[in-house]
Parts: structure tokens; C-alpha cells; sequence
């Protein structure tokens, strides 16, 4: 009898402990479907973030590329009248480089500011960002133009400049400092587009401007035989550059940042602790 009662126990808990296999072994399907649908997600994001990685360092590559490019042809335009000019060229590539570092810093601490508050939707503060980073750049580049415009021989002369350098670099870098205020707003705008997502324009108005502009333009003001006219190519490819620029802003205006501020989060007020009398 004591037999039978237990038989028939188990045989009553039978279904309930297959059910309760049923359920652990449904747990641990989904289990490893979760884990699957999570490898295949780190998956593509791995090759997302790696895509990305390698399109900014195929960018970098290419503007690297770009500049040595630029640097070498305007040298064989340069070499063309005499050595010296190529040696004038060098050294604006030196003094120009302390005024330019100054908006290199503004751009670096600008290009993070944006794009946080382009995630954030925050468009206001994103167009605040630019603009004030533009306008300390653009004054920076005031205080280079002032420079270069009045004091250019005390500068040649940090070189060893001859006389004959200094006949040649005086002018040029008066010329040459004319488009320093436009370059200044056309390097924030064109950091803005890489803090919006949109590298690929920073890219397209660096080759306009060195490849497209620059060199087309120094080796047509070449042919009138005229040195102090191959020096206007720089003024001439700064506005080719800051027009590319004004469109590309506009246009990410337009498409990209066509939404309202996103709603603050609201603050709760606290009450000041009483001060005892």
C-alpha cells in the first residue's frame, strides 16, 4: 500500500516536473538567442566603429597627402623665377604657423562642444559655439594681419633675411596676409562639418582650396611673369574655401540641424535650510 501511495505521488508530480524542465529549457533558449542577437550587435557595431576609424584615418592620410602636394608644386612655381622666392615661401610657412596655432587650439576645444550638443539637440548652443569660435579666430587673425602688414621685414629678418629676400618677402607677405580674417571663419567652419558628422565636406573644401584654387591659380598668375602676382593665389583660393564653406554650413543648416532645442530638464527647487535667530 505504501508502494502504491508513492507511485501514485510521483505520477501525480510527473507532469509538474516536466513542466518545470519545459520551462528551464525554454529559459535557456532564449538565453542563448539573447546571446546570439548580442554577438551579431557588437558585431556590427565593432565593424561600425572600425568603418569609421579607418574612413578618419583615410581622411587624414589624403589631407596630409594634399598639403605635401601643394607645398611641392607651389616650390616648382616658385623655383621658376628665382630661389629666394621658394625661400620666402618657406619661411611665411614658419611665421604663419604661430598665428594659425592659436585657432588650431580654438578648433580642438571647439569640435567636442558641438558635437555633444548635436547629440543633445541643442541647436542653439551648437550655432552659439561656432559663432563665438569664429569670432575669436577671426580675431587672432586681426592681430596676425596687423602684423604682417606692418612689421614684415623685422619678421624676414628672424631668418636671416638678405636684402634681396626682403625685397621679395616684404610684398608677399603683405599680399598673402589679406585673406588671414576669412581664413580664420572658413578653419571653424570647416571643423564644424567633422563635429556634425559631415568630414567628408572638411575634405572637399581642403582639396578646393590647395588642390582646385591654389595651384591652378599661382600657375596662372605665373605666366604674366610678375612674382608678386603668384602670391595673390592664396587670397584667391581663401575665398574659393570660405564660399565652399558658407554653402556646406548652410546646407547642414538646412538638413541636419532642422530641429527645435531639445526641453531643459526641469530643476526641482529647494528650500533654504532656516537660520536660527
Amino acid at each position: 500500500i505504501a508502494a502504491c501511495g508513492a507511485l501514485r505521488r510521483s505520477t501525480q508530480r510527473a507532469p509538474s516536473a516536466v513542466m518545470s524542465t519545459a520551462r528551464l529549457l525554454s529559459s535557456a533558449s532564449s538565453a542563448v538567442r539573447a546571446s546570439q542577437a548580442h554577438r551579431k550587435l557588437s558585431a556590427r557595431a565593432a565593424g561600425a566603429v572600425c568603418a569609421s576609424q579607418s574612413m578618419s584615418t583615410q581622411r587624414s592620410i589624403i589631407m596630409s597627402a594634399i598639403g605635401s602636394v601643394m607645398v611641392f608644386g607651389f616650390n616648382r612655381i616658385l623655383m621658376a623665377f628665382t630661389s629666394t622666392a621658394a625661400a620666402v615661401f618657406g619661411a611665411y610657412f614658419k611665421l604663419q604657423s604661430f598665428i594659425f596655432m592659436p585657432i588650431f587650439g580654438i578648433n580642438n576645444g571647439m569640435v567636442p562642444i558641438v558635437a555633444y550638443n548635436y547629440g543633445a539637440r541643442n541647436k542653439h548652443r551648437v550655432l552659439e559655439t561656432i559663432k563665438y569660435a569664429a569670432m575669436y579666430a577671426i580675431g587672432i587673425m586681426l592681430i596676425g594681419l596687423i602684423l604682417f602688414e606692418t612689421i614684415p621685414g623685422p619678421l624676414l629678418k628672424f631668418y636671416d633675411a638678405s636684402p634681396e629676400m626682403l625685397a621679395i618677402g616684404i610684398p608677399a607677405l603683405r599680399i598673402i596676409a589679406t585673406h588671414f580674417l576669412i581664413a580664420g571663419a572658413a578653419i571653424m567652419m570647416s571643423s564644424s562639418f567633422q563635429a556634425l558628422g559631415n568630414g567628408v565636406y572638411s575634405m572637399i573644401v581642403s582639396i578646393l582650396r590647395q588642390m582646385v584654387a591654389l595651384l591652378p591659380a599661382a600657375y596662372l598668375l605665373s605666366l604674366t611673369g610678375n612674382l608678386n602676382m603668384v602670391w595673390w593665389a592664396f587670397p584667391i583660393a581663401e575665398v574659393v574655401s570660405f564660399t565652399t564653406c558658407c554653402f556646406f554650413m548652410r546646407k547642414i543648416v538646412r538638413d541636419k540641424l532642422n530641429f527645435e532645442d531639445a526641453p531643459a530638464a526641469e530643476t526641482p527647487e529647494v528650500e533654504a535650510p532656516a537660520v536660527a535667530e
